[in-house]
C-alpha cells in the first residue's frame, strides 16, 4: 500500500504543475482517482480528439490541460475506472484510437449527467413494462422531446452526445455517483427506429442488469454481440417494439405493403418506422420504406437537447 501511495502522490505532484490540478499534500479516494485519470492521460492524450472537443466547448485553448482532466477524471470519479484501462486490449493504432474516442465519448456523458437533478433510484419501481410504456410513446415524434423528464421520473438520466467520427458508438448505459442509470446516446443514424431501439436496449440494461453497471456498458451494435448480457437486451428490445409471436404471423413481415405496416402499427400502437425498422434488420436491406425511416430527423427533434 505504502508504494501505491508513493506512486499516486508523484503523480499528483507531477499534475500540480503540468495540469494545472490542485493537490493538498494528502491522499483521499479522490486524489486516487485523479492519479488514475492522469496516468491515462499521459499514456493517451495523442489520440484524443483536441479539435473535436475545443469546436464543441468541452475545453478551452487557454486552459486544455485541466480541461481534460476535468473531462476524462468525470469517468473515473463516479465509478467507470474500467474505462481508462492501463493497457488498451489490442495494441492495433487504430483499434487504440477507437478505444480512447469512446472513452471520450462516455466522459462527454458522464460530465453532461452531473448537471441533472435526479431523485433517487428505487430498483422496485422500475419494471420490465417500462419498455412497453416507452415504445408506446413512439406513436408521436413530438413524445421525444418529453422523454427525458418521463425517464428523469424514475430516477433515469438521459443524456444526448452526438457520435464522433470513429468511435462507432451507439449508446451506453452506466451510473452515476448518487447510484442513478445514466442512460447516453449518441444519435449515430438519424432514424427514428434507430433511437427507439438503442433507447430500448439501453434501458433493457438498466432494467436488467443493474449490477453491471458499475463498469459502463458502452454499445456498438455493428458487432455481433457475444456477451450473454447483451443477447438479452436485445431480446428485450425487439420484444418490446414488435412479439415474436405477433411479427411471425404479421402480414406486415410476409408480404411488406405500407399498407400493412400501417395496420400492423397502429394495432400495436407504435410508429410505422419500426415495423420497417424490424423488416430492414430481419432483411439486412435497408433501401426499403425509405419515406417512413426518413420522413424525421432524430437530431433535429432533439437539437435542443445536444
Amino acid at each position: 500500500m505504502a508504494g501505491k501511495n508513493s506512486k499516486i502522490q508523484n503523480v499528483l505532484n507531477d499534475a500540480e504543475s503540468e495540469f494545472g490540478v490542485p493537490y493538498g499534500g494528502s491522499l483521499t479516494s479522490s486524489n486516487d482517482n485523479h492519479a488514475a485519470t492522469l496516468i491515462w492521460l499521459k499514456e493517451y492524450k495523442k489520440y484524443i480528439p483536441i479539435p473535436y472537443l475545443v469546436d464543441g466547448g468541452s475545453i478551452t485553448d487557454e486552459e486544455a490541460d485541466y480541461d481534460l482532466f476535468k473531462l476524462y477524471s468525470c469517468g473515473v470519479a463516479l465509478g467507470h475506472g474500467k474505462l481508462f484501462r492501463k493497457t488498451p486490449q489490442t495494441k492495433n493504432d487504430e483499434d487504440v484510437r477507437k478505444e480512447v474516442l469512446q472513452t471520450t465519448w462516455a466522459s462527454l456523458v458522464m460530465q453532461k449527467a452531473k448537471q441533472l437533478e435526479l431523485p433517487k433510484y428505487d430498483r422496485k419501481l422500475v419494471v420490465s413494462s417500462l419498455l412497453e410504456d416507452l415504445v408506446r410513446m413512439s406513436q408521436d415524434p413530438d413524445n421525444l422531446t418529453h422523454l427525458f423528464k418521463y425517464l428523469s421520473g424514475f430516477g433515469i438520466g438521459l443524456v444526448v452526445v452526438p457520435c464522433i467520427a470513429g468511435s462507432r458508438i451507439d449508446g451506453m448505459a452506466a451510473l452515476d455517483g448518487h447510484g442513478n442509470p445514466i442512460v447516453g446516446l449518441s444519435l449515430r443514424y438519424d432514424r427514428l427506429d434507430y433511437f427507439w431501439f438503442t433507447l430500448l436496449h439501453e434501458a433493457a440494461h438498466v432494467i436488467y442488469h443493474f449490477d453491471r453497471l458499475e463498469s459502463a456498458i458502452i454499445d456498438n451494435f455493428d458487432e455481433v454481440p457475444e456477451e450473454e448480457f447483451e443477447q438479452e437486451a436485445n431480446y428485450y428490445a425487439r420484444e418490446a417494439i414488435i412479439p415474436r409471436a405477433i411479427w411471425r404471423s404479421s402480414d406486415a413481415r410476409r408480404v411488406g405493403s405500407e399498407e400493412d405496416i400501417m395496420v400492423l402499427a397502429h394495432e400495436l400502437k407504435i410508429h410505422p418506422s419500426l415495423v420497417v425498422g424490424r423488416l430492414h434488420y430481419d432483411s439486412n436491406n435497408y433501401a426499403h420504406h425509405r419515406n417512413i425511416v426518413d420522413e424525421f430527423s432524430i437530431r433535429e427533434l432533439l437539437k435542443d437537447h445536444i
